[in-house]
């Protein structure tokens, strides 16, 4: 039980590596697309009446917009480089760099054989 625990660990985290990159590009792109899409939305609808909305009002809009930008990036970042950090850590303790176990790992999760060879490993 433990060693299939310990597989489902190995190929988790290979891929692991992989999906905190993606998810941020992801993130992003998703944000993109959304936003694309909902400026298109708007031009197909019929215009609304949109309130008026005075300069000092817009000034504190744009004001807490780019705080609030920052702040996400902030945390992004701090998330990101302390997650880079312990997962670097880790591959360090077992004598891996990040291209050599993302190569592994993909090969894992690419190659029934492989992967039965990794269970037969782990059932010992």
């Amino acid at each position: 039980m433990i060693k299939k625990i310990f597989l489902m660990n190995v190929i988790s985290l290979a891929f692991m590596l992989v999906l905190v990159n993606l998810a941020f590009s992801q993130n992003l792109q998703t944000q993109q697309q959304k936003q694309q899409n909902l400026n298109q939305q708007q031009q197909l609808q019929p215009k609304k009446q949109m309130p008026v909305i005075d300069d000092a009002t817009l000034d504190k809009f744009i004001k807490a917009a780019q705080e609030i930008e920052k702040t996400k990036e902030k945390y992004m970042k701090e998330f990101q480089t302390k997650a880079e950090k312990d997962m670097t850590d880790i591959l360090e303790k077992y004598g891996f760099n990040l291209e050599t176990y993302k190569q592994i790992g993909t090969s894992i999760g690419q190659n029934p054989e492989l992967m039965n060879k990794v269970r037969q490993k782990l059932d010992k």
